[in-house]
């Protein structure tokens, strides 16, 4: 017997692969669904209405959310780099001598351990 009771290997007990996704992504995917004859999809809060991710497994919705997460993960990290806000010789940017002193590298190390 399989997961579904139907004693087909490749099935897929699809309630349970819904509360897995589910539970999973629904702080980012504000509906995971499956759909008989459309399969499985997923649509991302801050996504415009026509723009899902589609997958034939619950498998291969998770790696297509996965990589949507990342990619958007990549965009909000790349808006959250300062830029500088002088001409770069105008920066107050330490000596190498400071960088290397190991008090201060272990400032930055512990400062960016707990971010």
């Amino acid at each position: 017997m399989t997961a579904d009771g139907s004693g087909d290997p490749s099935a897929v007990d699809g309630e349970r692969a819904l509360d897995a996704l589910t539970l999973a992504w629904a702080d980012e995917y504000d509906e995971i669904w499956f759909r008989d004859g459309a399969g499985w999809g997923a649509h991302h809060k801050d996504a415009p209405d026509d723009d899902v991710i589609t997958g034939s497994t619950p498998d291969e919705l998770n790696r297509k959310i996965r990589a949507d997460w990342l990619r958007r993960e990549a965009v909000r990290a790349e808006l959250l780099i300062p830029l500088p806000t002088r001409e770069p010789e105008h920066l107050d940017v330490p000596s190498a001598a400071t960088m290397d002193d190991p008090h201060v590298l272990h400032r930055v190390h512990t400062g960016l351990k707990n971010l």
